[in-house]
């Protein structure tokens, strides 16, 4: 599934974007999903290519923050997944990521 919320701007060259896909994992009887955020900054091509794509800003920690602001989420929770990295994606834009994923858990258990 992939969300997306506008910015100020209202157009489709910049927007958040929060894509999810269900696993076939489970925690505490809980149905695992995995997601990416990302702020789509602009359109243009795949690198060396004619192929469309939106460019994303670098700061992948951002993103992370506002989705935490946006659904009114206190005190974020998150697991260390790897050491922080820097990369490229297939776009050739680049990404910062501090290693760390967002834990969000929606059930209706307290």
């Amino acid at each position: 599934m992939g969300f997306e919320m506008p910015t100020q701007s209202d157009t489709y060259r910049r927007r958040h974007h929060l894509r999810i896909w269900k696993t076939r994992y489970f925690l505490k009887r809980q149905r695992v999903w995995v997601g990416t955020l990302s702020y789509d900054s602009g359109v243009g091509f795949i690198k060396h290519s004619f192929i469309p794509a939106h460019h994303i800003s670098p700061s992948l920690e951002l993103e992370s923050q506002y989705l935490t602001r946006t659904l009114h989420i206190l005190k974020p929770v998150s697991a260390r997944l790897s050491k922080p990295e820097s990369g490229k994606i297939n776009t050739g834009d680049s990404y910062i990521w501090n290693g760390r994923a967002l834990i969000l858990d929606f059930s209706n258990e307290t």
